[in-house]
């Protein structure tokens, strides 16, 4: 019995030390980002975040974590892997046109070099995440799981149906073009039909391509801004 209690102890105060290291793992992570974002976070901003869900890939090691700030849409996902390594990823709202790089907008301001794409290779790369479908399962946990994004499949296509009745014209014509874009990626590959996903609580649509499934490829992901979204009103 007292061999069974010792055990328990020891285990216990292991599982507090990693929580603990990892919880000073993901502060290190946050002041990171107010150094390399101080537009859109300070210390202030930035600890007003709090843990909102995880998500654990056993396959390839990976813990998603998913930050929110309250009364606000921005997010901040963390992603982890067993050997200490981090990175932490800005999901701000849609006003961060320069980070988001919408699909066919044209920006008032110069593409910021921290925007999306740039910060999710630098992710894949710290967490050496080579292979181009696993970096695709990662996103879809991320997407499906995480953020509870649903999958874009070609019988979608409700969105564009109810473009006259639900959208102003602009809207409409933005809703038509960016499924149009979408669809004609799935097209191109079933691999980008997997990877294709609406943020609808966000108003946003993802689309995940890498240029080969196997080896080392680049990749990139397109955001398409939902138009016409009514931002609620926080009390």
């Amino acid at each position: 019995m007292k061999t069974w209690t010792i055990y328990a102890i020891i285990m216990i105060t292991l599982f507090q030390s990693c929580t603990d290291n990892h919880k000073s793992e993901i502060k290190s992570a946050f002041n990171e980002l107010v150094k390399r974002y101080p537009e859109l976070y300070s210390n202030g901003v930035i600890n007003s975040y709090t843990f909102k869900r995880e998500v654990y890939n056993s396959e390839y090691s990976i813990k998603m974590e998913l930050f929110d700030q309250p009364n606000s849409e921005n997010e901040i996902v963390v992603l982890s892997d067993e050997k200490g390594q981090i990175s932490a990823i800005p999901f701000p709202d849609n006003d961060q046109r320069s980070y988001w790089i919408f699909h066919d907008e044209k920006l008032k301001q110069r593409v910021s070099k921290k925007n999306f794409n740039a910060v999710m290779h630098k992710a894949f790369n710290l967490l050496a995440i080579k292979e181009g479908y696993i970096k695709g399962i990662i996103f879809n946990d991320m997407m499906f799981s995480l953020l509870q994004a649903t999958p874009i499949f070609e019988d979608d296509s409700s969105e564009i149906k109810n473009t006259n009745r639900s959208y102003p014209d602009s809207c409409g014509v933005i809703v038509k073009s960016n499924f149009k874009a979408i669809f004609d990626g799935i097209h191109e590959s079933s691999w980008i039909y997997l990877n294709t996903f609406n943020n609808f609580r966000r108003g946003r649509y993802f689309q995940f391509i890498a240029d080969e499934p196997y080896g080392s490829p680049g990749f990139k992901i397109i955001v398409y801004r939902r138009p016409c979204v009514i931002k609620p009103i926080y009390l």
